[in-house]
């Protein structure tokens, strides 16, 4: 029955009916129906927006694979996601394991600005793993003004593989006032000599 769901996808290539129709395989009963709906649209992308409550919702199915299916087609969806990074932050906070952060950093990226104000929140978890992801996110959402925020962050921060991930970042946040700041580091400024 899942390869029913990609040859439905192929044939009619993001149609609202197919969206529809992938919807309402949420309820299917097999995990792998489920898990094939949420990546078929993942497959459609941005045309699958109205999926996004429901794929929301698929983030907390018993099946660890259809909720990994759900954050990818999230993720696809793009910035029309972007209710869903709240729940997505959310889900990162109580994964079962790193391995869901693999997934879930990816998605937040890919919904873009509409991520940051949960990215930024996420650096205050107590979780350090949860910190150091929203770090990356945020540096790869290419949000403005992060400079500033690391900077603060940098002086806020105890846990050295949170402090590793913001001076790692500093590198690609362009402005002045990173570089200034990743300089006060001796270690990082000894280790980019030759």
């Amino acid at each position: 029955r899942k390869e029913a769901v990609y040859s439905l996808v192929a044939m009619t290539q993001g149609t609202d009916q197919a969206v529809d129709h992938l919807i309402r395989l949420f309820q299917d009963g097999d995990p792998s129906v489920r898990a094939a709906a949420a990546r078929g649209l993942g497959l459609i992308g941005p045309k699958a927006r109205s999926a996004v409550p429901g794929l929301t919702t698929l983030l907390k199915d018993s099946d660890s694979q259809v909720r990994k299916k759900a954050v990818v087609a999230l993720g696809n969806i793009g910035p029309e996601a972007t209710e869903a990074a709240g729940a997505l932050t959310r889900i990162a906070k109580t994964g079962e394991s790193s391995a869901a952060l693999i997934e879930i950093v990816p998605a937040l990226v890919k919904i873009g600005e509409g991520a940051v104000p949960s990215l930024i929140k996420a650096l205050d978890d107590p979780d350090p793993m949860i910190r150091e992801a929203a770090v990356d996110a945020l540096v790869a959402s290419g949000a403005r003004g992060l400079a500033g925020l690391l900077e603060q962050r940098l002086k806020e921060e105890k846990d050295q593989d949170v402090v590793c991930a913001i001076l790692r970042n500093l590198g690609g946040v362009k402005s002045k006032k990173g570089l200034a700041l990743l300089s006060r580091f001796p270690i990082v400024s000894s280790a980019a000599e030759p």
